[in-house]
């Protein structure tokens, strides 16, 4: 006699089978204080352990530091090494004062070599004072959504008030990520840099995971005694590329293998796994297609909570060159202002949509007409 549907329900019940779920999709073992795993091109998060935390980051920092690099200064620009820059303590490249530098390598320096010096040096040259060139980190910090964030150096050196949480590192690596000089230093194991006067330097990534973890393709250390081990990195499998982000980690790289693997295990034939906060059970939803969209997609600004920003200058012309751009191609695109009038940012964004999937599409649009790389944006 074959055992009736309530029997195999009891059968269930008493061996706990209906409770759990399988170990395959159970939570991983995560030392860090703070965790997350972010599908890097929707923004949805696959795995979250205090991600809006405020904690110190360390070198995780250097993102930042890097970034306005990119953003504000030629890769040719030479840079003059100060006293105060030399004056940082490990880890660093050893710079002297009135060593010349291009901001290039400085850049690989600073991704690479996690140097506090080139940190430094590049901050002076930017702003003029490292403090005065944190205060810029923080408003561009937000400005790309990371609003949990404030920074006091440009190196990630303890200081009090000085602080960012695991969400807003991946937004800011998310966004670095798009930006093909940043792209292409992090993907680099070994670089030799060399000064304007004739000094030479080798550089090797801190990433481990360039050469242990198959798909990796970047990412930041950090490390104090204050912030223990923090991490902030992408990889690929396939078509699906994850990002990260550790803070406070007494175990980094086991803690970084075990949130990637997972992550790509919540995704298998197009089918997302959803674990419940209380992990009583696995609830699996396949994604709707949307609403057909119109051929044009052309984003209308009307009241909502996102917008999709293609790029920030300080020289307003360089903005207003890319409006015409964008409108040309039929885009209602517009620019704010923010920061100071001197030294602010001129921002160029196309529309504001009341949900994230309205900016994502008009994210992928941009790319595949035009080429451009934008990301999505809170409005205020």
């Amino acid at each position: 006699m074959r055992p009736t549907g309530l029997v195999v329900l009891a059968a269930l019940l008493l061996s706990g089978q209906w409770l759990h779920p399988s170990p395959a999709f159970a939570d991983p073992y995560v030392t860090a204080n703070a965790a997350l795993v972010m599908n890097a091109h929707t923004g949805t998060l696959l795995y979250e352990k205090n991600p809006r935390l405020p904690l110190p980051m360390a070198s995780t920092t250097k993102v930042m530091t890097a970034l306005l690099g990119i953003e504000l200064l030629r890769p040719t620009d030479v840079v003059r090494v100060s006293s105060y820059a030399v004056s940082m303590v490990p880890s660093k490249i050893h710079l002297k004062p009135g060593e010349l530098m291009s901001a290039e390598d400085l850049l690989y320096a600073i991704l690479l070599g996690s140097a506090n010096d080139a940190s430094v040096a590049l901050a002076e040259k930017i702003s003029g004072s490292e403090k005065s060139f944190a205060r810029a980190m923080t408003v561009r910090a937000r400005e790309l959504g990371a609003r949990s964030t404030r920074f006091e150096n440009a190196s990630g050196l303890p200081a009090e008030g000085h602080y960012s949480t695991a969400y807003d590192l991946a937004i800011l690596f998310q966004y670095a990520m798009r930006q093909p000089e940043f792209a292409d230093i992090m993907q680099r194991k070994i670089r030799k840099i060399g000064s304007v006067n004739g000094s030479r330097r080798s550089l090797r990534s801190h990433n481990r995971l360039l050469w242990t973890f198959p798909g990796a393709v970047g990412g930041k250390t950090g490390f104090t005694r204050a912030a223990k081990h923090c991490y902030v990195g992408m990889a690929e499998r396939g078509n699906r590329v994850l990002i990260v982000s550790a803070l406070g980690s007494s175990d980094l790289w086991g803690d970084t293998r075990r949130l990637l693997d997972y992550g790509f295990d919540q995704v298998n034939g197009g089918e997302t796994r959803l674990v419940l906060r209380n992990h009583a059970r696995l609830v699996a939803s396949t994604p709707q297609p949307g609403p057909k969209r119109k051929p044009a997609l052309m984003a209308a600004k009307a009241s909502g909570g996102y917008a999709v920003q293609i790029g920030a200058f300080q020289d307003k012309r360089r903005a207003e060159a890319l409006l015409r751009t964008l409108r040309s191609r039929g885009y209602r695109a517009y620019v704010t202002s923010a920061g100071a009038r001197k030294g602010g940012w001129h921002r160029v964004r196309v529309g504001e949509f009341e949900t994230r999937a309205q900016a994502n599409a008009i994210v992928g649009q941009l790319h595949s007409r035009l080429g451009l790389r934008g990301y999505i944006a809170t409005v205020d």
